[in-house]
């Protein structure tokens, strides 16, 4: 079976509202993580995590945009776009290597982007060759991270993006939103209970992982569970 196209564009939002708003997120709410918990950031990626719901206008607009264009990608790819979490990510200097080749094959299947400031720049490598993925800001889109290899170039300024999983294991969508239930923006609480127990299961397997020889990347990048926030 061959695997699905890298990339699809579904539609373009005004980049410098979407900037003003996430800049307002930054300033004003306590960021969830530094890296990500499957080690394949650097701790210079920033996180912000919120959960279907959101009243925050860019985030109510992230999720508005996968209803609106669900049907053209059941048509193109077979299934729907399931998205219950957005995650807001900010790298506050991008000329800094930011993340490490990877895939994203066992918590999710393939992602919705929102690139907010500094155009994606993802590499993408199928077989030997490789693809250098620039987007103008405000472009939401489909990227396959499930079947192919990529990596987050480093360029220069500041990169803001948010992005959904698609079909997210379903442990951590009810962890993250028990995280969110008490916040009026439904942003999770890194520290909640629910959380704090998935993040550490995901710890372990990754862990295993990279030992084992089974991780996607050949090394870890940074542990989110090992950052002081």
């Amino acid at each position: 079976m061959a695997k699905e196209d890298y990339f699809t564009i579904f539609d373009k939002i005004d980049p410098n509202w979407a900037q003003e708003q996430a800049k307002d997120i930054f300033d004003t709410m306590p960021r969830f993580q530094r890296g990500v918990g499957t080690a394949k950031f650097y701790d210079n990626y920033e996180m912000w995590y919120f959960v279907r719901g959101s009243k925050h206008p860019l985030i109510k607009k992230f999720f508005e945009l996968g209803d609106e264009h669900n049907e053209r990608f059941k048509h193109l790819y077979g299934r729907e776009i399931n998205v219950h979490v957005c995650r807001l990510t900010y790298v506050r200097d991008a000329s800094k290597e930011i993340g490490v080749w990877h895939q994203d094959g066992h918590y999710l299947n393939g992602n919705t982007h929102l690139t907010i400031e500094g155009n994606s720049n993802l590499l993408i490598k199928d077989e030997e060759y490789i693809t250098h993925l620039q987007v103008p800001n405000g472009t939401y889109f489909f990227f396959n991270a499930t079947e192919y290899q990529h990596l987050v170039k480093a360029t220069s300024g500041e990169r803001i993006e948010a992005c959904g999983f698609i079909d997210e294991q379903q442990s951590s969508v009810d962890a993250l939103y028990a995280a969110a239930e008490d916040h009026p923006y439904k942003l999770c609480d890194r520290d909640h209970p629910a959380w704090v127990q998935q993040r550490n299961e995901v710890y372990k397997y990754m862990k295993e992982s990279f030992e084992e020889g089974r991780a996607s990347a050949e090394k870890p990048a940074s542990w989110s569970q090992e950052n002081e926030n």
